[in-house]
């Protein structure tokens, strides 16, 4: 599936200069398997690896979508759970709060 992806679009990891993979909040077994597939991806091609918030990275679509400066981001964490985080831009950088 990888290969697949990197052939599409035309890339090789010869041409990345830093592995980023979702470090969660999410599934106990997804980002498990994320972290793992990544973290062999970079030790195989000697990258960097940058562990995202699935949740930072919410906030930030909704910034850049619709200029939004404070964000809520949440998602079904199952069993009637949430993970929620909230967000405040200023001109430079998000603070979670």
């Amino acid at each position: 599936m990888v290969q697949d992806i990197l052939t599409t679009s035309g890339t090789s990891l010869t041409d990345i200069n830093a592995l980023a993979y979702g470090r969660g909040p999410g599934s106990f077994t997804g980002v498990r398997i994320g972290i793992g597939i990544a973290q062999g991806l970079a030790l195989g091609a000697e990258l960097p690896m940058i562990g995202v918030s699935t949740l930072m990275t919410m906030a930030q679509g909704a910034w850049r979508k619709n200029g939004a400066t404070r964000v809520l981001a949440a998602i079904d964490a199952r069993m009637g759970e949430v993970y929620w985080a909230e967000y405040q831009r200023d001109e430079k950088r998000y603070l979670a709060r």
